[in-house]
């Protein structure tokens, strides 16, 4: 028997330090639920597992990116959702002003109040295109081009968005004053003044729906929708440097050019509405010609197809966006449930590992005991 080395002992106190550490390892898989808690128990498992939590992690954030697109999406087409509303209006009032036949057609008129709505609308609509915005980023106003947006894990995984500007026709009025047409002397010209043109005799101003023929040596003839002024004599034309008007018989005085360019005062004859003189009046003679306007039912038409086509494309870019937070959600469940089952604890498993450790930990202590009493008997030697 020897006392110096007790190796039965030794081995015990080794195993029990084996056992101890494996449950502790078995402690700390069930405590945090995770099979790998360092490189040293799976350097291979943790590297790709930790490739796995990179894409399921980005494939998260641009799920998250995708409805963001999608709220964008939303507030520019919600906003072009009330264009249409005002478009659609803007058209009911447009087959309303072209029943002629019925609308009050003085100054201050049906059509008048008509066009105000318009001009109502028209304020409202480019507000809308210039007032939209999400985050602070502009929508309607044409400047949103080729956005960038993230859908993806990895690079170069996403797509440009541009939200194109559906402008107001300019050319949508009842009426319009313009300036109208000027000739000089020996020129034979066919000026269209616009819808409507001024003509102003002192501080009085009267507006003319008119189109304005103007020949030297031959006649003046003025035609608008409605209101029309009959040929006259021939007349002369001559730049006196001044300002002149021709001075009809029918007690109507107008300025016929502006700029110098006079008229003598044979210029017009048999308006069939007669104005005084009033001075800092203002008549409009409107464009109440009902076929005219019916025409101006194209031009809304065409801004409809406008907004139409504006938003059936963010539509087709919402789908688009909607179907992409299903796929990046299915692939990151796809990733994670693989990730865990590298990664993760398996409990049953792990339980039945702690608890043979367990047992194995009580034997190897008690054998430790029993190999400790063992060198007991050298002791009566001595005796």
């Amino acid at each position: 028997m020897i006392v110096q080395h007790n190796i039965t002992s030794m081995n015990a106190n080794r195993q029990l330090g084996i056992v101890g550490n494996n449950l502790a390892k078995s402690t700390e898989k069930l405590s945090s639920g995770y099979r790998i808690n360092r490189a040293a128990d799976d350097a291979a498992g943790l590297a790709i597992s930790e490739k796995m939590r990179a894409q399921v992690r980005g494939l998260n954030r641009a799920s998250d990116n995708a409805q963001d697109g999608i709220s964008l999406i939303q507030t520019a087409e919600g906003a072009m959702d009330q264009q249409h509303a005002i478009l659609q209006r803007t058209r009911e009032l447009l087959v309303q002003a072209s029943n002629s036949g019925v609308l009050d057609g003085t100054a201050e008129n049906d059509f008048q109040k008509i066009q105000d709505e318009i001009d109502t609308l028209k304020s409202e609509y480019e507000r809308i295109n210039t007032d939209t915005e999400f985050n602070r980023k502009k929508l309607l106003d044409g400047s949103y081009k080729d956005q960038y947006l993230q859908l993806g894990a990895n690079n170069a995984q996403g797509i440009d968005v541009t939200i194109k500007t559906t402008a107001w026709d300019p050319n949508l009025y009842l009426s319009k004053t313009t300036e109208v047409a000027k000739n000089t002397v020996g020129t034979a010209s066919d000026k269209n003044a616009g819808t409507n043109g001024t003509v102003v005799e002192g501080t009085t101003q009267y507006e003319y729906n008119s189109k304005i023929f103007t020949v030297e040596e031959s006649y003046v003839a003025a035609k608008g929708n409605k209101k029309e002024i009959t040929a006259a004599d021939k007349k002369t034309v001559a730049d006196d440097g001044k300002t002149t008007y021709a001075d009809s018989s029918d007690a109507v005085k107008a300025l016929l050019t502006k700029y110098g360019y006079a008229a003598t005062d044979d210029g017009l004859k048999n308006m069939k509405d007669d104005y005084a003189a009033d001075a800092n009046k203002k008549t409009s003679v409107t464009d109440v010609d009902g076929e005219a306007i019916s025409g101006l039912l194209d031009n809304v038409d065409t801004m409809i197809k406008s907004v139409t086509t504006e938003r059936s494309k963010l539509g087709a870019v919402q789908n688009r966006l909607e179907y992409t937070v299903k796929v990046d959600d299915n692939t990151s469940e796809n990733l994670q449930s693989a990730e865990s089952r590298i990664r993760d604890t398996d409990m049953a498993d792990e339980m039945t590992r702690f608890s043979k450790e367990s047992i194995l930990q009580q034997a190897a202590t008690s054998m430790l005991a029993q190999a400790n009493q063992s060198n007991q008997g050298v002791l009566s030697l001595l005796q």
